[in-house]
């Protein structure tokens, strides 16, 4: 995977879980990413780092938000096995944190 990814990230792509949050959603935000890596990297790295749990629709990240990201799947399904997946990975070798986005921002930016 490309940026340092852990391996572990897409073995687990094939775990099922089924620990649902309270309330459904199919966006993650990512945060804790180096502020150093060209956005457009970035987006293909979260891209590739995700698409193994299911379809992406959109990877958001902009300038102004250094350092966090947004991941919009086609389905909470695939949104629950990423958030499972990646927290803890590693990416440019920074720990990820891994969030369900409750509200997240209307699909807007740049697409992947």
């Amino acid at each position: 995977m490309p940026g340092g990814v852990c391996a572990g990230a897409a073995a687990a792509a094939g775990s099922s879980s089924s620990s649902s949050s309270s309330s459904s959603t199919r966006t993650l935000r990512i945060s804790n990413l180096d502020p150093s890596v060209i956005l457009d990297q970035l987006r293909y790295d979260l891209f590739e780092l995700c698409k193994p749990f299911g379809e992406v629709l959109e990877v958001i990240a902009k300038r102004e938000k250094r350092g966090e990201a947004l991941v919009v799947f086609a389905d909470e399904e695939a949104a629950a096995k990423a958030y499972m997946a990646l927290q803890g990975q590693t990416l440019y070798g920074k720990t990820l944190r891994v969030d369900l986005a409750d509200n997240p921002p209307p699909l807007q930016a740049e697409k992947v």
